[in-house]
């Protein structure tokens, strides 16, 4: 008897896993995108590295313009974990009560996280401060058993 789920005879493979983000170098280019609501000056944001806390690595704000996208762009450590706080000293956030501001952080050019909907404050972390690389996945499983046997044993 032979008992299939899905077609019958057919090798199965198992999926990739998926690959770590691997640091090119030991630095790499962040970019913090602010769009401003209509009440920019009461926008203010740090990038803070909490693998070495001290200054912010990257901040900005009040901001002069509303409605503006501000960009700010910097080479920080790849490896290390990040905190991005945006404050709004109203209390209002930058979304959507007063216009449809923004907020985007990008690493290597991916999205690392974005928002803009909040009060007063938000804090997001990302990253990790663990300088070894994420560990290679084993290989995969061995190939899948041939057929059973047609004849029943004697």
């Amino acid at each position: 008897v032979e008992i299939c789920i899905g077609e019958c005879g057919s090798t199965w493979a198992p999926t990739s896993s998926p690959t770590p983000y691997v640091c090119p170098t030991d630095e790499v280019n962040y970019d913090v995108n602010i769009l401003t609501d209509n009440w920019p000056g009461e926008t203010t944001w740090t990038l803070v590295n909490d693998c070495t806390p001290s200054d912010p690595v990257l901040s900005g704000g009040p901001y002069a313009t509303a409605n503006t996208l501000y960009q700010q762009s910097a080479s920080i450590p790849c490896n290390a974990k990040y905190t991005f706080t945006i404050n709004d000293s109203y209390g209002d956030g930058i979304c959507c009560g007063y216009g449809q501001g923004s907020y985007e952080v990008k690493k290597d050019g991916k999205t690392v996280l974005s928002g803009g909907a909040f009060t007063s404050s938000e804090s997001k972390t990302f990253g990790s401060c663990s300088s070894t690389p994420a560990p290679v996945p084993t290989k995969s499983p061995t190939p899948v058993p041939t057929k059973s046997p047609t004849s029943a044993p004697t």
